[in-house]
């Protein structure tokens, strides 16, 4: 089956096309705007979405280096779906070999993030919304609630892959959340069946004024 055009951010792919999308994150003291680049590599044939990110911690910088491998990987030419490649997630950390943000806060015990919160928040938050949902999770993407959570698919012999998803609802600033887990059995990839589900368990909550 032939792929959708993809969108990450303002721009869209076409089928069978790469490109590096920057999404704007801050400025820097001199205001040098500070982006998050992802190298996007778009299958001409449909299939999951994967993405792969690294420097998390400034101070870490050996996944840099294998990210820029498999993106250069000539298996990609035959991908079938769209790989979502992320360098350097803790661009400030990396240049001042720190481990940390500006703000002195761990950027990975920033998840999920907030849109208006501390710098770490900022760009756990962008990180997530833009990279992480776009992935195996997109199909919550455009949920009216913000979910946050992980899809997986386990594999069986000879039958279809049971689908599931595990998360909480909503991200960010919430006064009532609700965590779930589903399985879907024989139901393929995640993303495909648990991730819809999860977005039908999260409207019931929100209609039961489990979640605020």
């Amino acid at each position: 089956m032939s792929a959708k055009p993809f969108r990450l951010g303002t721009s869209t792919l076409a089928p069978g096309e790469r490109k590096t999308v920057d999404l704007p994150v801050s400025a820097l003291s001199n205001h040098t705007p500070l982006t998050l680049p992802v190298h996007v590599v778009h299958g001409e044939k449909a299939g999951p979405v994967l993405f792969l990110s690294a420097v998390v911690h400034g101070d870490e910088i050996l996944g840099a280096e294998i990210v820029r491998r498999v993106i250069r990987h000539r298996a990609l030419h035959g991908l079938s779906g769209t790989l979502l490649a992320v360098p350097v997630v803790n661009a400030f950390g990396l240049l001042s070999h720190s481990r940390y943000m500006p703000d002195r806060r761990d950027l990975n015990r920033s998840f999920p993030g907030s849109d208006h919160g501390s710098l770490a928040s900022i760009v756990a938050d962008l990180f997530m919304r833009e990279v992480v949902l776009t992935g195996t999770g997109h199909r919550l993407r455009d949920h009216p609630w913000r979910i946050a959570g992980k899809t997986g698919t386990a594999e069986l012999s000879g039958k279809p892959s049971h689908s599931w998803f595990v998360g909480f609802a909503p991200y960010g600033t919430a006064v009532k959340r609700i965590a779930f887990a589903i399985i879907v059995e024989n139901a393929g990839y995640g993303g495909a069946s648990a991730a819809p589900a999860a977005g039908e368990i999260v409207t019931a909550a929100a209609a039961a004024g489990l979640i605020k």
